[in-house]
């Protein structure tokens, strides 16, 4: 499904019932749960730690730094075996490093620690479909070296490419179609 399963109008029931099969009666699958509600995903994730589950990961929307800097916080407090961000899609130019190592935090004179576990993967992409808003290689760019440096699994979509959509374009030389590595 391309629903968003934390939408107000979804009834509480149903994303219970949605849990309880993916987590007990379909675990031959992976789901990856996408949502522009972070907030509802944590509360049910909150009441409901039994549906962490190695095969289900959950995840946030984002398509600029206002929203990366609102939704991420909350995904990463959120419970949850594996967690991911989607870009997608890009509109500006994103910083997301502090979060994709779980925001370290000096605790002494040269020891660290994670406040928040970290992003598990990131998936970027340019907007599709008829009038689409601009998109910069430059900005897919800053962000797969971000994920390179912190070691997080990069997923590169799509992207306008001299004005056309090209599905998982090269991006410095590759194609970035890395996943989180699964347990």
């Amino acid at each position: 499904s391309m629903a968003d399963l934390f939408h107000k109008d979804v009834p509480d029931e149903f994303i219970e019932q949605t849990f309880y099969t993916m987590a007990l009666e379909a675990r031959q699958h992976t789901y990856y749960i996408l949502t522009k509600r972070p907030a509802r995903m944590k509360e049910f994730m909150d009441g409901h730690h039994e549906c962490v589950q190695s095969h289900i990961l959950l995840g946030v929307s984002v398509e600029n730094q206002e929203m990366a800097d609102e939704r991420i916080p909350i995904l990463l407090q959120t419970p949850a075996s594996k967690r991911f961000v989607s870009v997608e899609p890009m509109l500006e130019q994103i910083n997301i490093r502090g979060s994709l190592n779980g925001w370290p935090e000096q605790v002494g004179p040269e020891e660290w620690a994670q406040t928040c576990p970290p992003i598990d993967w990131v998936i970027c992409g340019a907007e599709s479909g008829y009038g689409a808003r601009p998109f910069e290689m430059e900005w897919a760019q800053n962000l797969k070296n971000q994920c390179v440096q912190a070691g997080v699994p990069f997923f590169f979509k799509q992207a306008q490419v001299n004005g056309k959509l090209v599905k998982m374009p090269e991006l410095d030389g590759q194609i970035w179609d890395q996943y989180p590595e699964m347990k």
